[in-house]
């Protein structure tokens, strides 16, 4: 009798297309004074959108925004390290306390959309270092605002063996830290 309860109070699920087909169903909107870090997190956002889905998402700016859209925002509000995706009037808004948050965001978004960053891109894992799905039809689907706020404030990477390590392979490293919301290199 509980089970067949539980449907009816759960909050019903919201559901966005992205891409079909080939062909981007929205836009990736971000602010025209958008600092360094955020046109980096919003170019990894159309990079892996366009790897999952063979889709090219336009990028626009915050005033020429007409249709669905994946927006990208800076909140600070929310404390320097959270971060939180939402779904709000067939739009995605990601937003970030810092600079630093929106790309957690973006992160944490295409991981939800099936992205797998195992390990940093090191030539020996012959590009098996990371998973991205493929899909002719992609959605995000979400029953709630996802709101995440880090309990640790250094969540470090330790790199053993500094002598082993070059200019490129740290390089490597530094690209795939805030992949796992890392913060800092030791």
């Amino acid at each position: 009798m509980i089970c067949c309860a539980l449907p009816a109070f759960s909050k019903p699920s919201q559901k966005i297309l992205l891409a079909s087909h080939k062909k981007a169903q929205c836009a990736i909107i971000s602010d025209s004074q958008a600092s360094v870090t955020q046109t980096f997190a919003v170019s990894e956002l159309a990079k892996y959108l366009k790897q999952i889905s063979s889709a090219d998402f336009p990028v626009r700016h915050l005033q020429n925004r007409k249709a669905r859209a994946i927006l990208i925002e800076v909140n600070p509000r929310q404390g320097k390290e959270a971060y939180s995706i939402k779904m709000k009037n067939q739009n995605i808004i990601l937003t970030g306390g810092s600079d630093r948050a929106v790309l957690y965001a973006v992160y944490d978004f295409l991981h939800r959309l099936g992205c797998v960053w195992a390990a940093p891109g090191f030539s020996f894992y012959d590009g098996l270092a990371e998973y991205i799905p493929d899909r002719t039809e992609l959605f995000f689907e979400s029953t709630q605002t996802v709101e995440e706020h880090p309990q640790l404030k250094f969540r470090k990477l330790d790199v053993e063996e500094g002598r082993s390590h070059d200019a490129e392979n740290l390089k490597q490293l530094i690209d795939w830290m805030p992949k796992l919301r890392f913060n800092t290199l030791m």
